[in-house]
């Protein structure tokens, strides 16, 4: 798994958690380890890392030895929910955006509203899957890229996706996912 920052945006029910669950359980299949916080402890989540509280997850995610070497390497990291717990879910998703690569981690992070993403999350996004949304929220999202296509996420169905890959050359592609 290549260590990259995926962002997931939408509303409620627009199926956010579905897809990093289903993420979260290829990733399994790899062999891979996946640590996951959740407010709500959705016991859907295939993993036996599960968290309630993002400091929890930090302190896994983000451990070192004493000569800094990481202590966890090329794990999935999920944050699910991530503009709804406040400041310190914000404080988290921050850090974890900022030292996931030099860790190996692939990171998910989940939010309703483009704005409850972290600014520097938002900056350090390799990827971002734009499910049905707000239209404040994805002109926001659009702007902020300068990929105007994104703005369609506002009307997208259920089940449909806006994927912007942002490194190298941009690009906005819709797809299908059930």
């Amino acid at each position: 798994m290549t260590a990259r920052l995926t962002v997931i945006v939408g509303r409620p029910g627009s199926g956010k958690t579905r897809l990093a669950q289903e993420s979260a359980r290829r990733a399994r299949g790899q062999g891979l380890a996946v640590l996951v916080s959740d407010p709500f402890r959705d016991p859907r989540w295939e993993t036996e890392y599960l968290w309630s509280s993002p400091g929890e997850l930090l302190r896994v995610a983000l451990a070192v030895d004493s000569e800094g070497r990481p202590l966890t390497t090329s794990c999935l990291v999920v944050v699910d929910e991530a503009g709804v717990g406040g400041h310190e879910w914000r404080e988290a998703t921050g850090r974890l955006a900022r030292a996931h690569r030099h860790h190996g981690h692939a990171v998910i992070l989940l939010a309703h509203r483009w704005t409850d993403v972290p600014p520097v999350a938002r900056s350090s996004a390799q990827r971002v899957v734009a499910l049905p949304q707000g239209a404040r929220s994805a002109s926001e999202m659009a702007a902020e890229y300068g990929l105007p296509d994104l703005e369609a996420s506002a009307t997208l169905p259920v089940g449909e996706a806006l994927v912007a890959e942002l490194w190298g050359a941009a690009s906005v592609r819709r797809v299908r996912l059930w």
